[in-house]
């Protein structure tokens, strides 16, 4: 497929609608009329009721299911000709209005988020055979020094409180090296297991689904993506029947994919929000946010020690900040460096453009 045919869809499209769904919604900061702002002096604690108990289901969300062995979307540059050649016959000519007509259709919706998605899993292909190569070499790095440490220790001797320290740091990096290296870069790869290519095709089918990948934000390395919902689903029995504990998924995947963080971290990091959502110890305003705050809130902070599970558990028992103090929260919450409009968050013009937004407690900044 021609360049000319990529930037035709990608440009008559996203005129055709604007900043109200293809431009990533996560530029645009809270601008619904409805704001998630509590007006009490704390913020709404998380739900304290200790919950009834019952029997906790295990076993994997695939139990039952039919599995496919094969799916399109393992040629994914076909996939996304194909799904070229689809978009421009139903939008049947190349004007704004087209395209305008064109994204009235729910189904053609569905189409431009298949074909959004394949676009990423086309540029992810490129930079696969790098990653992967890096992957190997970092843990054959690791398992060198690892040897060199132990060779270190006189035979017949004990090794130094500090020596067993080193090994010890040295095995747990080896481990999370294994699972960057044989975690899946592509869908292609991915769907070579029976349970994500049943999974791929039962996402590209649904068109919330598949919509939250393509609009929610950026979409980076879908296969790897996909890779981390089969390894949650595995976990999480209800993850096809329960909509928020699907949603919590897709956003934990979405975010680690985009920065490649550990996928065995995204699981446990899903894992930690469905059981606390299930508790009802989240804050309060959790429920009623739109998925690409979703997204920020549960993938955030993946390779910082601010966002391990025991640092997530301390922040639900001690830190209840108000949603209208959020700006004044630094370094504990997820932002972006630069507004939309190229402001930094360290300037002074990074909030002005939502300045109604928000109910501020503290007089504004000073403009230079």
């Amino acid at each position: 497929m021609s360049k000319a045919t990529l930037t035709a869809i990608a440009v008559l499209l996203a005129g055709a609608v604007g900043g109200t769904y293809l431009v990533k919604p996560e530029l645009f900061g809270v601008s619904q009329d409805e704001s998630h702002a509590v007006t009490d002096a704390k913020a709404p604690a998380p739900a304290k009721k200790k919950a009834t108990k019952k029997a906790k289901k295990s076993g994997s969300a695939f139990e039952g299911m039919a599995l496919i062995t094969a799916t399109d979307w393992a040629d994914t540059v076909a996939k996304r000709d194909a799904l070229s050649a689809e978009i421009l016959a139903e939008m049947g000519g190349a004007s704004t209005a087209d395209a305008q007509r064109f994204v009235q259709n729910k189904d053609n919706l569905k189409l431009v988020a298949q074909w959004i998605v394949a676009q990423a899993e086309v540029e992810a292909m490129a930079e696969a055979e790098k990653r992967t190569a890096d992957a190997e070499k970092n843990l054959k790095n690791l398992q060198e020094q690892l040897a060199k440490k132990k060779a270190d220790i006189p035979e017949g001797c004990k090794a130094s409180d500090r020596q067993q320290w080193d090994i010890k740091q040295l095995e747990n990096r080896i481990k999370r090296a294994q699972v960057a290296y044989s975690t899946p870069q592509t869908i292609k790869d991915a769907v070579a297991s029976s349970k994500a290519a049943t999974l791929m095709e039962k996402i590209a089918a649904d068109p919330e689904w598949i919509e939250q990948l393509a609009f929610s934000g950026e979409c980076v390395r879908p296969g790897m993506v996909l890779d981390i919902l089969v390894k949650i689903a595995d976990e999480q029995p209800d993850m096809f029947t329960n909509r928020m504990v699907r949603d919590i998924a897709t956003a934990t995947a979405l975010e680690y994919a985009k920065s490649s963080w550990n996928a065995q971290d995204a699981v446990e990091r899903a894992a930690f929000y469905i059981k606390n959502y299930k508790a009802g110890r989240l804050n309060n305003v959790f429920d009623d946010i739109p998925f690409w705050q979703r997204r920020m809130v549960c993938g955030c902070k993946g390779d910082n020690p601010y966002g391990s599970i025991a640092s997530l558990e301390w922040s639900l028992e001690n830190v209840h900040i108000p949603a209208d103090q959020y700006t004044g929260c630094c370094w504990r919450c997820a932002y972006r460096l630069n507004n939309i409009y190229g402001d930094s968050i360290h300037g002074t013009q990074y909030y002005n453009p939502w300045e109604a937004s928000y109910r501020r407690t503290e007089p504004p900044l000073p403009t230079m």
